[in-house]
């Protein structure tokens, strides 16, 4: 089987695949990160606690993994595509680019 592919997606590419359906949003931000601002929608799946094998997918979806900034997910990235999914991606530029891209957040707090 070949290797899957780590795709790097901006914001408002993400935002269209998780509206159709077609991709989950996984933040593997930290809780204490996740309670202060998050993007709607998206699963938290800690970095520290990510098993790559829990994580089964759905049949032709896409798992699309973000953090603060980008770099938390694109360094980890081998790890990433031991998943179930038949894709994996990373949100280029994390929350950071989801929020300047004018894309909802939720928490008490705007990302920094």
């Amino acid at each position: 089987m070949p290797e899957k592919q780590f795709s790097e997606l901006d914001p408002l590419e993400v935002k269209k695949l998780v509206d159709e359906g077609k991709a989950d949003l996984i933040d593997v931000r930290e809780s204490h990160e996740w309670e202060k601002t998050r993007i709607p929608g998206a699963a938290l799946v800690p970095l520290s606690q990510f098993d790559p094998h829990a994580m089964a997918g759905e049949a032709g979806k896409m798992a699309i993994f973000h953090c603060r900034s980008g770099t938390r997910t694109w360094n980890a990235q081998l790890f990433f595509k031991q998943t179930g999914y038949a894709e994996v991606a990373h949100l280029k530029g994390g929350i950071l680019a989801w929020h300047a891209s004018g894309l909802p957040i939720e928490g008490p707090e705007t990302p920094q």
